[in-house]
């Protein structure tokens, strides 16, 4: 979600290109060795996916290893680069970085003021491209930054400096267009469904927002750890760095910190731990109440809170959700004079922290050097570790530290306009309402769930949203204006406070399920994901890009088998061993399966992590237990529900649906990524997401003359599919 840097945002940003953590490999005789592997699960099959694990010599067979036989001249041709691996699925990412660098440098070139047929008027597309070229020539200015230095941060700290009372703390505080650029943390308003009342919106008062506390959370502030000691002191450096640049002495510094972190701790003492309030629906029936304006005026007291509601555009509820009384009440306690100056600074510090990487270049390369404890010196480090050319590098630079930041939905908007067709999102939506309604005849023929328990599942799935490509109806951006702002900063301002207030609209109104947020889910993400608190699915354009994973112009059979199975999987996430605790609205439950419902899912899900643990796909290493439950379920259920099509499709081609699973999974990787991998993520391995998934199915095996003795081969009663 859109809001203002977190410290250590520029370390994740940088993480997401660098590869995982190196272990320590095994030796090719030992690779080798795999081939022969004792257990009686998959004993036939090569962890071909490991490079140097099979060669030209090497013998396949389809009924033996499915995967190492389909995909064997793919991964004989591939030459493992730097990042040590090479993965079919990663490729819709370089068409999609490609589009991206298009759309920064030459958008003109992509016609995206013509394609008013993805659910945008032209004057909103057209508003969406000015927003995205003023902002990213104002990052990308890079000599004029560099002349202005830290100064363009200077007037937003003199700002606070001079307020001397109260009243005019107030006054600054709801100067959103004015210096105040980080609103007003100490509260958060949002928009959402309650438990009560989950098809209506109601307006929502939370406390402050753990990204506006140093320490991430309340409890840390009760309990210091190394963690957090790590945390503050880089703080401590990058707000010592930037006010250093502005004139301020190191005494002076050390005052606003010492006031800063005293008023996060007041802040903190009264707010519930967040590790206690993940399940929001007990958060809300623990600590929630509902509140008139003048009930709430009366709980704040002298905090105020109608002006901030007016401001934000939030005045029009009829009453309001309002959670942790006991922090509203100390808030109205600390609104006042005598903490005046540890708000100020504690204003001063996260605008500080805000600003941070909006201020000239050589500013910025500190703070990367301070935020990753000087292990990576600069952002042109981060850029030169690609063979990319300038423009490119500069591209992508942009795009990661500035629009997605900041602007992400405009763009967003842009790269739809582009790139994104009403054909496509039709050819997908008749493909997903065909896993859908294979899935509800899954569910409905489901021969150990209870009535009860198949009624809940099938009325959670007719719930389920689904998000495809690109929104039905958007959220407009044209009240968000650049055309009076002089710098980045400003800009920033701006876009952030258009963020906190645009949700204002959807107030006491039923929710909208076709309402897509590009700011949370912003589409040029290249994956497909089911989210439980909101029970979606979503497949986003991303993972559609470039025709790796889907192609309106190829054979049915193919997009099924990759695009189809995903999509299947997505679905079936709603129902694994932890989906199945979310109820439709998704809130979290334990009312979807019925006690004895549970205990036949326990005891299948137990049976499958028991099958996984039993294969070695290298020397001393099983794969993961309990952990990889749930993608397995998807996996299972994903084939299952694409199969359900299959059959009712005329002349459906097996053969080519089942090869084009397995080349959906190749990938070549080293062995010691190969063991992090195991060690680190809750997927199978791609060869047995490929042989396993398939061995389960009567079509798979009839489509190859499958027999007992066969590596591929599974007897009926020892398959391991839960739905």
């Amino acid at each position: 979600m859109l809001c203002r840097k977190r410290i250590v945002s520029f370390i994740l940003a940088v993480l997401i290109f660098i590869p995982a953590v190196l272990l320590t490999g095994c030796s090719m005789s030992d690779i080798q060795q795999m081939r022969n592997q004792g257990s009686s699960v998959g004993a036939k099959w090569i962890n071909s996916e490991i490079a140097g694990a099979i060669s030209k010599d090497t013998p396949t067979n389809v009924k033996d290893d499915f995967f190492t036989a389909v995909n064997k001249d793919w991964i004989l041709k591939q030459k493992l680069g730097p990042s040590g691996q090479i993965v079919d699925l990663f490729k819709p990412q370089e068409t999609v970085n490609s589009q991206m660098v298009t759309l920064l440098t030459d958008p003109e070139s992509t016609g995206y003021k013509n394609n008013t047929g993805v659910g945008m008027d032209r004057e909103e597309i057209i508003h969406a491209g000015e927003l995205v070229k003023k902002f990213a020539e104002a990052a990308s200015d890079t000599a004029k930054r560099t002349e202005m230095g830290a100064e363009p941060l200077r007037p937003f700290i003199e700002a606070i400096e001079n307020i001397s009372t109260l009243d005019e703390f107030t006054e600054y505080m709801l100067d959103f267009h004015g210096r105040n650029i980080i609103g007003v943390p100490m509260i958060t308003l949002n928009v959402g469904t309650t438990v009560e009342n989950p098809e209506m919106n109601a307006a929502k008062i939370y406390p402050v927002d753990f990204s506006m506390l140093t320490l991430r959370d309340s409890f840390p502030y009760k309990s210091i750890t190394a963690e957090t000691i790590v945390l503050k002191e880089i703080n401590s450096e990058m707000v010592r760095l930037i006010l250093g640049k502005l004139g301020y002495s190191e005494r002076e510094c050390s005052t606003i910190l010492a006031d800063a972190y005293r008023y996060e701790m007041r802040l903190a003492s009264k707010k519930a731990n967040e590790q206690h309030t993940k399940n929001q629906s007990e958060y809300e029936q623990n600590y929630a109440v509902h509140l008139k304006t003048d009930e709430l005026s009366e709980l704040l007291n002298d905090f105020p809170i109608e002006q901030v509601l007016k401001a934000y555009g939030f005045d029009s509820a009829s009453e309001y959700c309002v959670f942790e009384q006991d922090y509203m009440q100390k808030l109205a306690d600390l609104y006042s004079e005598r903490y005046l100056d540890e708000m100020k600074a504690y204003y001063i510090m996260h605008t500080v922290v805000t600003c941070a990487d909006l201020l000239d270049p050589d500013t910025k390369d500190q703070v990367y050097y301070i935020l990753n404890r000087g292990e990576m010196e600069t952002e042109e480090d981060v850029l030169n570790a690609t063979d990319d050319t300038e423009e490119i590098k500069a591209a992508r630079a942009l795009m990661k530290e500035y629009i997605s930041q900041y602007i992400p939905a405009p763009f967003e908007m842009l790269y739809i306009a582009a790139y994104c067709s009403e054909s496509q999102k039709e050819q997908l939506t008749e493909m997903l309402n065909e896993i859908r309604a294979s899935v509800r005849n899954m569910l409905s023929e489901e021969e150990w769930m209870s009535e009860e328990g198949r009624r809940n599942c099938i009325e959670k799935l007719d719930c389920m949203t689904a998000n495809i490509l690109y929104p039905d109806r958007y959220i407009s951006y044209k009240a968000l204006d650049f055309s009076n702002d002089t710098t980045l900063i400003e800009m920033v301002r701006d876009a952030l406070f258009f963020e906190k207030c645009k949700k204002a609209q959807f107030i006491e109104m039923p929710v909208d399920r076709s309402l897509w947020d590009l700011t949370i889910l912003p589409t040029t993400t290249v994956n497909a994901y089911n989210v439980p608190e909101s029970n979606s699915i979503n497949i986003m354009a991303g993972i559609c890009a470039g025709g790796t994973v889907f192609d309106e112009n190829r054979q049915y059979e193919e997009n099924l088998a990759k695009l189809g199975t995903i999509v299947g999987h997505e679905i079936t996430h709603s129902f694994d061993s932890q989906g199945y605790m979310y109820d439709k609205n998704g809130w979290k439950t334990d009312t979807l399966l019925t006690p004895a419902d549970k205990s036949v899912f326990t005891s299948k899900v137990f049976s499958l992590s028991t099958w996984y643990a039993a294969i070695s796909p290298m020397p001393g290493m099983s794969t993961y237990s309990a952990n990889i439950s749930y993608e397995a379920i998807a996996d299972f259920g994903g084939m299952k529900s694409a199969l359900g099509v299959a059959e009712k499709t005329e002349d459906f081609d097996y053969d080519l649906f089942f090869r084009s699973y397995a080349q959906l999974w190749r990938k070549v990787n080293t062995e010691e990524l190969e063991k992090a991998y195991i060690a680190g993520d809750t997927h199978p391995l791609a060869y047995l997401r490929t042989n396993v998934t398939l061995q389960q199915f009567d079509e798979f095996l009839e489509t190859y003359g499958i027999k007992p003795g066969d590596g591929m081969y599974l007897a009926e009663e020892d398959r391991i599919t839960l739905w």
